[in-house]
């Protein structure tokens, strides 16, 4: 399922699927946050709050750039913000 289904699927109500997102896409936003503040639980924390808030603002995504760069900027922007 690409990940365009599946932000429609959670869109549509089925926010179960949000898991899917959090599972590909996890590592990622560790590795940017770790980045970021250089330790571990500081960068956990991080990366739990990029996926709820991305969450909580998935209806404002557009689809003009991918989902892993949109959810990037969030990490980058919550790990400047931390």
């Amino acid at each position: 399922m690409s990940d365009s289904e599946i932000i429609k699927n959670i869109l549509e109500g089925n926010n179960a699927d949000y898991k899917l997102l959090i599972e590909k896409f996890q590592n990622q936003i560790f590795r940017v946050a770790i980045g970021f503040v250089h330790n571990k639980e500081d960068a956990e924390e991080i990366t739990q709050d990029v996926f709820v808030k991305a969450f909580r603002n998935l209806s404002s995504f557009s689809g003009k750039s991918s989902f892993s760069t949109w959810l990037y900027r969030i990490a980058v922007n919550q790990s400047i913000n931390f």
